[in-house]
C-alpha cells in the first residue's frame, strides 16, 4: 500500500529541516580541513558530522519526514549541538587543548542556530502539520 502524497504544509516543513541541517553538515565539511591540521581524530570527527548530516537532510526528503528519520535528524543535530556548547563553555575532555573552551566564531554559531531550528521545527512542527492542524497559531 502507497502512501499518500505529503501535504504542502507537511512537504514544507520537511523541506526547510532537511535544508537547514544539510546547510549545517556543509559548515562541519567546510572546516573539516582546518580541524585536521589542529587534531586528526577532529577533523574526522568534523567530515563524519558533516556527512551524517547531509545523509539526514537526504532521508528526510526521501521519506517525505517520517517520523524515524526526523527522530534521527532530531537526535544527530541536537547531539551535535551539545558538543558544540560544551566545547564553547567548559572545552571537550579530549584532544590537544583538553578541558579548554573555545572562542564561538559565526560559523559555528550559525550551523548550531540552525541544527536547533531544525530540531525543534522537526519535534514541534512536523506533527501538527502531519496531523492536519496549523504549524503556527496566531495569538
Amino acid at each position: 500500500m502507497r502512501r499518500p502524497p505529503p501535504s504542502p504544509q507537511v512537504l514544507s516543513v520537511t523541506l526547510a529541516t532537511a535544508g537547514m541541517i544539510a546547510a549545517a553538515g556543509w559548515v562541519h565539511l567546510r572546516f573539516g580541513p582546518e580541524h585536521m591540521m589542529e587534531s586528526t581524530s577532529f577533523g574526522l570527527a568534523f567530515y563524519a558530522m558533516g556527512v551524517a548530516q547531509i545523509a539526514a537532510a537526504a532521508a528526510l526528503v526521501a521519506t517525505r519526514g517520517s517520523t524515524l528519520s526526523a527522530r534521527v535528524a532530531v537526535v544527530l543535530n541536537l547531539g551535535i549541538a551539545g558538543l558544540w556548547a560544551v566545547s564553547r563553555t567548559v572545552g571537550l575532555p579530549i584532544g590537544p587543548e583538553a578541558w579548554h573552551a573555545e572562542a564561538a566564531g559565526a560559523a559555528d554559531v550559525v550551523c548550531t542556530v540552525a541544527e536547533v531550528w531544525a530540531a525543534v521545527a522537526m519535534v514541534l512542527l512536523l506533527p501538527r502539520v502531519r496531523a492536519g492542524r496549523p504549524a503556527l497559531v496566531a495569538a
